[in-house]
């Protein structure tokens, strides 16, 4: 039981990294050739932001199993897949530097 909670976090967790690396690998640049990187600081500024949201939120969800020992990494890691899922989405649906849709 413990096993499964255990790889669906981490399971979870790699799903938020994977998406953060691909909104920066796919959203960091213009697509449009007239300035290289230039004008997409905006969404390079979203995804950051949304990876310390959730390295803080996996950091406090550390320090609550010392007040409560029932809880763990689950909520935390499905969160911060939910939380990265979402920046992906709104960068998506933006044209101007999105590789994806080209």
């Amino acid at each position: 039981y413990h096993m499964l909670i255990l790889a669906v976090s981490f399971v979870a967790f790699a799903t938020a990294v994977g998406l953060t690396v691909v909104n920066i690998v796919f959203f960091g640049r213009r697509t449009d050739g007239v300035d290289e990187g230039g004008g997409c600081e905006l969404f390079l500024f979203f995804s950051s932001f949304n990876l310390v949201l959730w390295f803080g939120l996996m950091l406090l969800s550390f320090r609550a199993t010392a007040w409560m020992p029932s809880t763990g990494l689950l909520p935390s890691t499905m969160v911060a897949s939910f939380m990265t899922f979402k920046v992906l989405s709104a960068l998506y649906a933006q044209t101007k530097c999105n590789k994806i849709a080209e």
